[in-house]
């Protein structure tokens, strides 16, 4: 059977003792566990585009009957889990013969497990009591709850084997930051994957949520390949990597907050391409629907300005147009600044300044002024540059700390 949430989080109220102890994992000894409110809450997430017909973005082998396992970093801690899986940009339905859920095994690189898990800690999905699940054109599927020891910052393993009916048309996300690995038959409970072959893409992964008290909250980041993390492998060190951080340090923060990476390589605030939806759609599928989400930061445009000779006001109408709807929706937003494209571009000094100065953000994040060269304004200072518009680790650890932790206190 198939799992459909649409609207993506579901909420568990007062259920009786009996059901919120097997779903929280509380024990029958703790007196204010039946007084525990707890929703679920998005520990990772991340936004699908279609599978781009590249090399090295084409599963390497047939999908159907093999096993892909993939890895993430989860931001929010919790003892049940559930996953979403997305065949939204597929043309038919997908099959899914089972999915487990397991730690990395890192040894000395907290990063890379080198494709190995700790198989004493894997634990098997179900949907709507099914191993597996028929996913729907264009939809996608919730699991049911498990209990799983989820720890944030940690890397943790999701490994899938697909069934028979695989579409063409694979929903994806090529900026995993991760890698991948692919391996035939029925591999999702083995340590190791000798022989596999891998990539560095997110094949079908949409999100993966927690029970946690109802005061936890999330904040999005909508963005390019700058938030995406460009240039990063296998290490938790994008700039929204080092603001979770410099979160989980801050006592009036620290476990009570998410950290949901929506950034998207080469991607348009205001183009949708044949692959890609732009930053607007992707904020109307990635953002509105997930009701846990309190703070939205947009730094997006740069793609719009540098590649697609978009204009100014496009760029200014559709950060309104964010703002407008997310304020419907009880979220605060704030702008950042273009970071510098080693350029003097009227465009983006035009929308820099009207992100400064406009006011339609509730506030601004100058992600600009954090790396630039205080020397040359238009280039990125020498000591946080990759390439001359993505920053380098160091550059993403000056934009992660250069945010103020108290906007998120509001």
């Amino acid at each position: 059977m198939t799992w459909n949430f649409p609207g993506s989080i579901a909420t568990v109220r007062s259920l009786g003792l009996c059901l919120l102890l097997v779903l929280a994992g509380c024990s029958g000894s703790d007196p204010q566990a039946a007084d525990t409110e707890m929703e679920w809450q998005p520990s990772w997430a991340t936004s699908i585009q279609g599978l781009e017909d590249k090399p090295d973005h084409l599963p390497p082998i047939t999908l159907a009957g093999n096993t892909l396992r993939q890895f993430l970093w989860p931001t929010f801690s919790g003892e049940t889990v559930r996953i979403q899986l997305s065949n939204e940009k597929g043309e038919a339905p997908l099959e899914i013969a089972r999915v487990h859920l397991a730690m990395a095994a890192t040894g000395s690189e907290p990063g890379n497990s080198y494709g190995q898990i700790d198989a004493s800690s894997d634990v098997a999905f179900t949907f709507d009591g099914e191993a597996g699940v028929i996913i729907p054109a264009g939809q996608t599927a919730w699991s049911d709850p498990v209990e799983f020891p989820l720890r944030k910052f940690k890397l943790t393993a999701i490994s899938i084997q697909f069934g028979n009916r695989v579409p063409d048309e694979l929903s994806t996300h090529p900026g995993s930051r991760t890698t991948s690995y692919f391996a035939t038959g029925n591999q999702v409970s083995q340590t190791a994957l000798p022989g596999a072959q891998t990539r560095d893409r997110w094949y079908l992964l949409n999100a993966l949520e927690v029970l946690a008290p109802a005061d936890a909250f999330a904040i999005a980041l909508l963005g390019d390949s700058i938030t995406d993390g460009y240039g990063v492998l296998n290490a938790f060190q994008r700039w929204p990597d080092f603001l979770t951080l410099a979160i989980e340090a801050d006592p009036e923060l620290a476990g009570r907050v998410s950290v949901l990476n929506f950034g998207m390589g080469a991607n348009n605030l205001t183009i949708s391409g044949p692959d890609q939806d732009s930053g607007l759609v992707r904020f109307e599928r990635d953002v509105l629907p997930r009701d846990k989400i309190r703070y939205l930061v947009v730094l997006e445009g740069v793609n719009d300005i540098k590649f697609s000779g978009v204009q100014a006001k496009p760029i200014i109408d559709a950060y309104r147009q964010i703002v407008d709807r997310a304020h419907a929706a009880g979220i605060t937003v704030y702008g950042s600044t273009i970071t510098p494209m080693s350029e003097n571009n009227p465009v983006r000094n035009v929308v820099n300044a009207s992100i400064r100065n406009d006011g339609y953000f509730d506030a601004v994040i100058d992600l600009d002024a954090a790396i630039r060269d205080p020397v040359a304004p238009d280039n990125i200072a020498q000591e946080f540059d990759k390439d001359g518009l993505h920053p380098n680790v160091a550059g993403y650890e000056a934009m992660g700390r250069a945010v103020d932790l108290s906007l998120f206190k509001l």
